[in-house]
């Protein structure tokens, strides 16, 4: 699984050229690599994804509101990024939301959700090409 795990992320990364495609797919092999990493069952994926869909989301808006935020003090220069509230809103979702896989999971689970995503986010940026890449 794990060879193939990362044969996907590889071809995703060579292969894409589409934004849109390229972030499905890497949310596909998020997906199976978390439900790898948890050894969810069928049953447990059913309750697990929508919790977990619904956290990525409520993340992904205070990503976009952070960046709005930086975008904004590069352009004006006049009110600083705080960035420590950000990061605070951060961690009540993460803290909201390991209760409610708690929930849905067995608690050993439940407690492997955010290493699980910290290992892909890791492997994921090990295996992407580098923008900034030195030709020699």
């Amino acid at each position: 699984m794990k060879i193939w795990i990362y044969s996907l992320i590889f071809s995703i990364s060579l292969s894409l050229p589409a934004m849109a495609q390229h972030e499905k797919n890497i949310e596909s092999v998020r997906a199976a690599f978390i439900t790898q990493k948890l050894d969810l069952s069928p049953e447990e994926s059913q309750k697990f994804w929508p919790v977990y869909n619904n956290y990525r989301n409520d993340m992904r808006e205070l990503a976009i509101k952070r960046n709005q935020q930086r975008k904004a003090f590069k352009q004006s220069a006049t009110t600083p990024v705080d960035d420590l509230s950000i990061e605070t809103e951060m961690l009540e979702i993460k803290k909201r939301y390991r209760q409610e896989f708690v929930k849905v999971l067995p608690r050993q689970k439940a407690a492997m959700v955010y290493p699980a995503e910290r290992e892909f986010m890791q492997q994921l940026i090990e295996h992407l090409p580098r923008k900034n890449k030195k030709n020699n």
